[in-house]
């Protein structure tokens, strides 16, 4: 057990282990960002092949060409820029 005298070695005063606490919270809450970030930075890939599987079976399922993939997935990114160009510009 740890006990007021054992601490008092460490620290001297109550500001100093209050100072500690902020520290250890401060560090986990930036632990804390950074894996909710992989964690959207996941998400976004995952989408986004998702995205790019669903297409394939799309462009394939009358005919089985790799050209008809290309174009559908073209159109889609052709698609996509053009809406966020026109958010930009309202």
């Amino acid at each position: 057990a740890i006990d007021d005298h054992h601490l008092g070695r460490h620290f001297r005063d109550q500001a100093d282990i209050i100072e500690l606490l902020k520290r250890i919270r401060g560090y986990f809450h930036f632990c804390e960002k950074i894996r909710t970030a992989r964690t959207r930075l996941a998400i976004r890939v995952s989408s986004f092949l998702d995205t790019r599987c669903w297409f394939w079976r799309v462009a394939t399922r009358y005919d089985k060409l790799l050209a008809n993939f290309v174009k559908l997935a073209a159109i889609a990114i052709w698609f996509r820029s053009l809406t966020r160009h026109y958010a930009l510009v309202r």
